[in-house]
């Protein structure tokens, strides 16, 4: 997720809520990009974290300003193209991103969640937002020892595009970790420490999918210069 032969200084946030947050530091040309990771655990297995965070309709519960994500095309099982659409934050228009996501299990108890920007013919700019770009990556990681309980780290850069003031970037810092704790908080009242559920939760199917690395995404389907090469 993060390389360790970067030379970009990640700067430490803190904790809040039990949830490690970082930013990295941004270049002076950059304002309206933001780059920051958090880290937190969660008391369920990896598979039912994945399975909660993969499902698009738990997405209003982790994030305030999300709207909607419509469909533009199912790519396989387990990897689709969505347009992103998310709710303005006066005074400013609100924003949307075309992106491909994909959930993937790369060990026995790890999964990872990809989210990146592409272009799609059928995802056209709309009038009423402006196009931002993302790339986010969730990893979840358990161990054989406690298969009930799972690391959580989350990666995301965002450029919102234009001219954003810095409250507002603030306001994205701090936020975008809390996702973490958000679903921790869900995750938790709705399965026993036993891994049983004991509230309904809407989890995507994904139990059946087999190990692979990260670069087997299917692109077939994706435009020729716009192919996904891998997260390392």
């Amino acid at each position: 997720m993060v390389s360790p032969k970067s030379q970009e200084k990640w700067i430490y946030i803190g904790v809040t809520k039990e949830i490690q947050i970082w930013k990295l530091e941004p270049k002076v040309c950059e304002s309206s990009i933001l780059t920051v990771r958090g880290k937190g655990t969660i008391n369920v297995s990896p598979s039912v974290c994945i399975r909660f965070l993969a499902d698009d309709r738990n997405s209003p519960r982790l994030d305030d300003m999300f709207e909607s994500a419509p469909l533009v095309n199912r790519i396989s099982r387990h990897t689709q193209v969505r347009n992103l659409r998310y709710k303005t934050i006066w005074p400013l228009k609100k924003r949307d991103f075309c992106t491909l996501l994909c959930a993937l299990q790369i060990s026995e108890y790890d999964w990872c969640l990809i989210c990146f920007s592409i272009e799609h013919p059928d995802c056209p700019v709309r009038s009423e937002f402006v196009r931002g770009s993302v790339n986010a990556g969730y990893l979840i990681s358990g161990s054989s020892s406690n298969p009930n309980i799972c690391t959580v780290s989350l990666v995301i850069t965002i450029d919102l595009k234009g001219s954003i003031p810095s409250w507002a970037i603030n306001r994205l810092m701090t936020s975008q970790p809390m996702i973490i704790e958000k679903a921790r908080n869900i995750l938790e009242s709705a399965i026993s420490p036993f891994g049983k559920t004991i509230q309904h939760l809407e989890l995507v199917d994904i139990d059946s999918l087999p190990p692979a690395p990260i670069s087997s995404c299917d692109q077939t389907e994706l435009p020729s210069n716009k192919k996904f090469i891998g997260v390392t």
